[in-house]
């Protein structure tokens, strides 16, 4: 019970302000919950990660924008959270550096 809501936690949809007036202009997406580990390209720049692109069901996912950035704590751990769009769609990432992993936690797709 605790992992699955410590994941929701890494789904931006629903939590901040750009991702609620997107949603409300696509009123028939559907949100699909993964929690999967996927094979991420980043830069790492600054002290950051900048995903670039994923692969998710075979197919390579090129990133246009970050939309959303946030990290979170859990106990001394923490773990770096993105909403990002291929152009279409709405993905949420986290990345775990503990782990050095990236996992693809929601889909929203138009």
């Amino acid at each position: 019970m605790q992992e699955h809501s410590r994941r929701a936690q890494c789904a931006p949809f629903r939590q901040n302000p750009r991702t609620e007036r997107a949603h409300a202009r696509r009123v028939h997406a559907m949100v699909a919950f993964i929690h999967a580990e996927i094979t991420v390209g980043a830069v790492f720049k600054n002290g950051r990660a900048f995903p670039r692109w994923f692969l998710y069901r075979g197919r390579k996912i090129s990133v246009k924008e970050v939309t959303y950035f946030w990290e979170k704590r859990q106990g001394a751990l923490i773990v770096f959270c993105f909403a990002v769009t291929d152009g279409a769609n709405l993905y949420s990432l986290s990345f775990r550096p503990e782990k050095l992993a990236w996992s693809l936690e929601a889909v929203e797709d138009s």
